[in-house]
């Protein structure tokens, strides 16, 4: 946008250490691009976003942009070119017509591929330099014929940032703008253009409903080192394009499954040929022009300029590679174990509006969405361990209320997929100097505390894997360091040669003592254990929280900021593919106070892999 950047931006500092910031942070020359086209009428007004779609014109690839505040709401087919196709009702009045929509200040442009072949285009209406917009929209427009003048958008989505708390935002976290909008497949994703730092924030759109705000899902962050204009992702969801005012990155992932900035990365900074050294850029588009592997082109656009500019992939170097995975090479993807951790909060808890009664119908949803192999429970009681066993009739479920071993005081349940392992063994023991003794309570904890285990045959792969499930005290210091010891003795002692997972609510940092009582590094694979976020994310960041207080919008920002007290830690026989904790709040309400958190693990041993799902 041609507004003064400089005066919006109020002081960039980072929130956190960020190693791949220092690691690029090098005086490499910049990337001169000379424009390859100039934009024609109407699309050339004040471009903030471009994006390839599926249609062609006369032979030729179509490319729709956009203008931001001060235009109408219109669409517009260029060529790579930067011609402009003219429609053919109204050929002297550029562009298509979106009718209805409004054009308050649209910064990005993406096209949603479905599966079966058509396509949408979506226009983001969600400038917000003054961090204080409550209308921020996204319209989705089914792709018209190019020479279209007029149509209309099938869906407006109003949308929120979880993490805003007040309106304007405050100005040590002016950070709720955006210009970056991108697809894969049909998740729409937006990336936050911060002011108050040099982050971008990830957020997904998970909930779609009409008539209401929805509340977007933060995923991540990233050190971009400057103000992110805009993006754009391959036909693949593999490789994501980001532009800033002085920057191209590429991020690549091996699958969709994986997050994006925690795979190689690539970045150059670049220069307009027409500017002069050290000055910015004004380029707020970009898309990928061509997708060929190595000779993929992506397409720039500069607002200010009128014109295109062509980056090829092979001139973007990479400043940090892809992390190197152990596993079994001839593995099928399709058999990584899915895990999951949550502690879905007690169901006799006075939680008003959150009560059990009220979110039930949530987790039910979040569960069997999740489709997970393995899931470790936390604070089940009895009338919840009923429903989740008649509602999970495809899992086998095994827990005990850990007062009387039976049905009385909360539950530390595993629940296993039926048609994917069988039980070869299975118990419990309680956290405590007589482990035996149900209901014992042990050193300083305020609660009895225990957990429980099954070992199981993984019919897909023939391995074998020991689960163990837990909740530590939340108060008694020593008794979360012994009881940690605790585990990691019975994880050896009941291993014999197996696979290790260990779930649950920890009630401390993975990343502080008394983590390492569980963590510390041996030489058996199979008894060494590692934090499965941590081995996919190695830098600890400040946006880690698992417990949420719950706290939703727009009453209060989603807690994002805190410990990771919630874990899942697997043994080196695994390589964890992804790691992710899920924050998404249908209906804007959550559906526990503690966040789930995911894992998928591959196994770095062969097996027979005769079977897969």
């Amino acid at each position: 946008m041609l507004m003064c950047r400089a005066a919006c931006v109020l002081g960039v500092f980072a929130l956190a250490t960020n190693a791949l910031a220092q690691e690029v942070a090098t005086s490499a020359p910049p990337l001169v691009l000379a424009p390859i086209a100039e934009l024609g009428p109407g699309a050339k007004r004040e471009i903030s976003g471009i994006v390839r779609g599926l249609r062609e014109h006369e032979g030729a690839a179509v490319f729709w942009t956009q203008n931001d505040s001060g235009d109408e709401p219109r669409i517009y087919p260029i060529r790579a070119d930067g011609s402009l196709i003219q429609t053919v009702r109204e050929p002297e009045t550029p562009g298509t017509l979106i009718a209805g929509a409004i054009n308050s200040d649209w910064e990005d442009i993406a096209l949603l591929r479905r599966a079966d072949g058509t396509s949408q285009v979506i226009a983001a209406d969600f400038g917000n330099n003054s961090n204080a917009r409550a209308d921020l929209a996204l319209y989705f427009i089914e792709e018209p014929e190019p020479t279209e003048s007029r149509t209309s958008f099938t869906s407006k989505v109003m949308v929120r940032y979880p993490d805003q708390s007040h309106r304007p935002a405050v100005r040590d976290d002016f950070n709720f703008d955006a210009e970056a909008l991108f697809t894969v497949r049909d998740d729409v994703f937006i990336l936050s253009k911060n002011r108050s730092d040099t982050f971008t924030k990830l957020y997904r759109l998970d909930d779609r409903a009409p008539g209401i705000v929805n509340t977007l899902t933060y995923l991540d962050r990233f050190d971009t080192m400057g103000q992110v204009t805009g993006a754009d992702c391959s036909e693949d969801g593999l490789r994501l394009a980001v532009l800033t005012y002085t920057h191209v990155w590429v991020f690549e992932r091996q699958d969709k499954k994986q997050s994006f900035f925690s795979g190689r990365i690539r970045r150059v900074p670049y220069q307009l040929e027409e500017t002069k050294p050290g000055e910015e850029s004004d380029s707020e588009a970009i898309c990928f022009e061509k997708e060929a592997s190595e000779d993929s082109t992506l397409l720039i656009a500069d607002e200010s300029r009128a014109k295109l500019y062509r980056v090829r992939l092979s001139d973007i170097p990479e400043v940090r590679p892809t992390r190197t995975l152990r596993f079994d090479r001839n593995a099928n993807p399709d058999n990584d174990l899915a895990v999951t951790s949550f502690n879905i909060r007690y169901a006799s808890a006075d939680d008003g509006p959150n009560a059990w009664d009220l979110r039930r119908d949530r987790v039910a949803t979040a569960i069997l969405a999740w489709n997970a192999d393995i899931i470790g429970l936390q604070e089940v009681e009895a009338v919840q361990a009923d429903w989740l066993q008649a509602l999970l009739s495809t899992h086998t479920f095994h827990g005990v209320g850990r007062t009387d071993g039976a049905r009385k005081g909360e539950f530390a349940p595993i629940l296993f997929r039926t048609d994917r392992f069988t039980l070869e063994d299975s118990g419990h023991f309680w956290l405590s100097p007589t482990p035996e003794v149900v209901g014992s309570k042990g050193w300083d904890a305020s609660l009895e505390r225990m957990a429980s285990w099954v070992r199981l045959f993984d019919i897909a792969t023939e391995h074998h894997v020991l689960v163990i499930n837990t909740h530590l005290d939340h108060r008694g210091t020593e008794a979360r360091a012994q009881s940690l010891a605790l585990i990691r003795a019975r994880a050896a002692d009941l291993a014999r040669g197996a696979h290790v997972i260990i779930t649950g609510d920890f009630n401390t940092s993975a990343d502080a003592p008394p983590a390492p009582a569980l963590l510390a590094a041996v030489a058996d694979p199979a008894l060494a254990l590692h934090d499965t976020f941590r081995r996919v994310y190695p830098t600890r960041d400040i946006d880690e929280a698992t417990f949420s207080t719950w706290n939703t919008p727009p009453a209060r920002p989603l807690t994002i900021a805190g410990d990771r007290i919630d874990w899942i830690v697997a043994s080196d026989t695994f390589e964890t593919m992804s790691a992710e904790i899920d924050r998404r709040t249908p209906q804007s309400r959550l559906i526990s106070d503690h966040y789930p958190v995911h894992a998928r693990l591959r196994y770095t041993t062969p097996g027979t892999s005769k079977t897969s799902r």
